[in-house]
């Protein structure tokens, strides 16, 4: 089983006006909690101050989070179950809406509504199911809240997923996680909390896909770098699969990392990603080869063949001038002749 805390504006704004907000960062690192469940509000008009720091620095941290809604339902299941599902849209929205890692929505039921039926509260949880699987995706966790007794006198029809009873013995029903306590203590919050134990699965899928890597290589080393902007902060190590020793720490958010000093040869790097309480994750380089620069292939020059074949050029050249000479030589000569010829011809007439 995995431990969640559940927290308000109680645990932080209205806990402690000299430390109005939860110190999530030192929290975190006390290792008591593998995610947390924050409250939204109260009914339909009430928003929890601490709402949005306690979700946008969650989500920085790398805290897998859930979400609640305090319902105060009223008049007929069926709108007042439309107008609870609209202001769970309404607050989550301006800080970035339900995302696909989030653990779950979870609707707090646990108010007597004067005269309403079981069936009245089933109509209620079930419409506002259907609404945010609208809103959202229908695959998406969707759990009920309530209490042991409540669950057992007012949710005949669906039982909770989380149950709430105060107890080291767990609810005589079915559940998903059982809140057991209001009283646990955790470094970073100012009062004591409510905790609850789950199954591991409900964090499961919360875990973002580790993100893409660009590699490079040079003479001695191989590189790598994330060109895309990562929502979670990766922690890792990085080694050669021919050096396991070579351990560099890296992180996901930004920066260029290298495994210097290499031998040549071909290599590959396999970096190893932590984040959060989810198990780590490998991504692995292509096979690469690093070594200095391959020199350009060199010829093997014969010189005396080369002389041979500048004597035998020289040669024929020369040849090639005496003939020409002897073909000049001989053309005057014709001339000559032919001239001799004419004026011989203009003598006579």
């Amino acid at each position: 089983m995995i431990r969640l805390i559940d927290v308000s504006e109680w645990n932080g704004y209205l806990a402690d006006p000299s430390h109005p907000q939860i110190d999530w960062a030192t929290a975190q690192q006390s290792g008591l909690f593998q995610g947390a469940i924050v409250r939204l509000g109260y009914g339909t008009h009430y928003v929890d101050h601490d709402v949005a720091y306690n979700v946008t620095t969650c989500r920085k941290l790398g805290i897998p989070l859930a979400f609640y809604l305090y319902a105060v339902p009223s008049g007929d299941p069926a709108a007042s179950a439309q107008a609870h599902a609209a202001t769970v849209t309404n607050i989550l929205n301006p800080l970035g809406g339900i995302r696909a890692h989030d653990m779950a929505v979870v609707l707090d039921l646990e108010v007597v509504v004067p005269g309403w039926t079981p069936d009245d509260y089933h109509t209620f949880w079930t419409t506002w199911r259907s609404a945010m699987q609208a809103a959202v995706t229908p695959d998406f966790p969707f759990w009920l809240y309530s209490y042991l007794n409540f669950a057992q006198t007012h949710l005949l029809a669906d039982p909770p997923q989380w149950i709430a009873k105060y107890s080291s013995t767990p609810p005589s029903i079915p559940y998903l996680g059982w809140q057991y306590t209001d009283q646990f203590s955790v470094p970073g919050i100012p009062t004591a909390v409510d905790a609850s134990w789950f199954d591991p699965s409900v964090i499961q899928r919360c875990a973002p896909a580790a993100p893409p890597v660009q590699w490079s290589v040079g003479s001695s080393a191989v590189g790598w770098s994330f060109p895309a902007p990562t929502e979670a902060n990766y922690q890792g190590w990085a080694q050669s699969v021919d050096q396991p020793a070579t351990q560099p720490q890296f992180h996901s958010t930004s920066g260029y990392y290298k495994l210097s000093w290499m031998p040549s040869g071909t290599h590959q790097v396999v970096l190893t990603f932590f984040y959060a309480g989810y198990p780590p994750q490998v991504v692995r380089s292509p096979s690469v080869t690093v070594g200095p620069p391959v020199p350009a292939p060199t010829t093997t020059v014969n010189t005396q063949a080369l002389i041979q074949a500048l004597d035998a050029t020289q040669q024929a050249q020369a040849t090639a001038i005496q003939a020409l000479a002897q073909a000049q030589t001989a053309l005057n000569t014709a001339i000559t002749t032919l001239q001799q010829a004419q004026a011989d011809q203009g003598g006579t007439r």
